[in-house]
């Protein structure tokens, strides 16, 4: 450790542009990096219940259901209706759709003057409102319509959509929302509320929010980063170096992500604000001893040897130590888990290579001035540190048991935290997704399904003879 801080800094401008030449190509790998928000990520690996899952699949298709949702007090009026069945036109045209089930398709099974029909309720478009009114009565007699795909009070009118499964690739879902956006587009002139609700615009919909988030989470949290390293530290290139590579860490695990295939999901996102924080703390120690070098009159290699010597296993079992722990991470059954638990050893490891290259580097060519300034900038900060290390050293039983007491707390509130896997939970409750989500249940019957899957010989699933 102490000899790959001692090169570095004996040789800065070599360290820069070998570290500048990754980071160039890791920028050429970004285009590749995936958003991808998939249920099947926080499936736990059981390889039993994985291939019952992939048989029920493949043999009844995904049940997954993508709810385009009609309302109006006229739902009924002939003009509307011969509207929703242009738009429905559309909607089937699209490649990626599979089924679509609505009034339009479900078989209205009766009888007339001895002949059965079998037709779909909305094969014709009724000519009178009172005609379509009496069908839509009709049809709700229908358990399988009735807060299926038709309200209880008339008003809202549901087409649901199903998917292949086969069909699902990169870009799946913002271009079935933005299909579907277009197709449904003309029935805003003629209903009060229409939209479409479903997998693929609630992954469009996160995606949209993860990339949102990124750009408000990384700027503070690297503003925070330089505006507390100013204050303690009270040098500009002490901050900037910390700056510099936090920036290098994240492009390369993006870069390292899109290489892999790995994408950026609901877990893997915060791994960029927390290189910034977390990786930051070698860089801290490392700069700190060099100042201490400073003051004592040690300059150039001279006070990178120093640091090396004083700060160089210390920053080693620090990586080590935090990087283990988010590796065992890694070991979960479920892959979002083991996704970010290596996304942020590999993080946290090229955070560590840069550090131990780049902060001697840097150290090497900005830093010539001499420092008189007190330890981590000024009195106020010594003498807080020294205040709160005075009352441990003084009273170390009571803030032992004050200690012990938080941790008891701490476990009581820990049992009440509450599992919750609701996806729709990631937007704020101002969202329009989770209203409309809402408005969907309210009305009709949601738009989760269970599917109960019956599997046996011919003889167990015949019926019983009745005499």
């Amino acid at each position: 450790m102490r000899c790959i801080i001692n090169l570095a800094a004996r040789y800065p401008w070599l360290v820069i542009i070998l570290l500048g030449l990754i980071t160039v190509t890791a920028l050429i790998r970004l285009p590749d990096l995936q958003v991808e928000i998939t249920a099947e990520g926080m499936m736990v690996r059981n390889p039993d219940a994985l291939a019952l899952y992939e048989n029920t699949m493949q043999t009844f298709g995904s049940e997954k259901v993508t709810v385009v949702y009609l309302e109006d007090e006229n739902l009924f009026d002939p003009d509307n209706l011969a509207a929703i069945h242009q738009a429905l036109v559309h909607i089937q045209s699209i490649p990626q759709i599979h089924r679509a089930v609505s009034l339009f398709s479900i078989r209205y099974l009766r009888t007339v003057d001895g002949y059965i029909y079998s037709d779909p309720y909305l094969k014709t478009i009724p000519k009178s409102r009172q005609s379509a009114t009496s069908l839509a009565n009709t049809a709700l007699l229908n358990p399988l319509v009735e807060r299926n795909l038709l309200s209880s009070d008339g008003t809202v009118m549901a087409i649901n959509l199903y998917f292949d499964p086969a069909d699902y690739q990169r870009g799946f879902d913002e271009q079935v929302a933005t299909a579907l956006d277009h197709a449904i587009a003309p029935l805003k002139q003629h209903l009060r509320h229409v939209f479409h609700l479903g997998d693929p615009s609630i992954r469009s919909g996160i995606s949209e929010q993860i990339r949102a988030d990124q750009k408000i989470i990384l700027p503070i949290a690297l503003l925070v980063l330089v505006v507390t390293l100013g204050m303690l530290l009270r040098r500009l290139n002490a901050t900037l170096i910390p700056l510099f590579t936090a920036s290098l860490s994240v492009v390369w695990i993006l870069g390292v992500m899109a290489t892999l295939g790995i994408p950026v999901n609901v877990m893997t996102s915060i791994v960029p604000a927390l290189l910034i924080i977390v990786g930051s703390t070698e860089d801290i120690h490392l700069i700190s001893e060099y100042q201490t070098a400073n003051r004592k009159g040690v300059r150039g290699l001279l006070a990178n040897r120093f640091m090396a010597n004083h700060m160089g296993t210390a920053v080693l079992l620090t990586f080590v130590t935090t990087c283990l722990g988010f590796l065992s991470i890694s070991l979960n059954q479920i892959d979002l888990l083991q996704q970010f638990g290596l996304v942020t050893a590999i993080g946290l490891t090229l955070n560590f290579i840069i550090t131990i290259t780049l902060v001697p580097a840097c150290l090497q060519l900005f830093t010539h001035q001499t420092d008189t300034q007190s330890p981590l900038g000024g009195s106020n900060f010594v003498r807080f540190s020294s205040s709160t290390f005075n009352v441990v050293f003084r009273f170390p039983r009571s803030v032992t048991i004050a200690v012990l007491l938080f941790m008891g707390l701490s476990c009581y509130w820990a049992m009440q935290i509450k599992v919750n896997n609701n996806v729709l939970d990631y937007f704020e409750a101002s969202s329009e997704l989770p209203y409309q989500a809402k408005l969907i249940q309210r009305k009709l019957s949601g738009i989760q399904s269970l599917a109960i899957v019956v599997s046996g010989n011919q003889v167990s699933l015949r019926s019983r003879d009745v005499f």
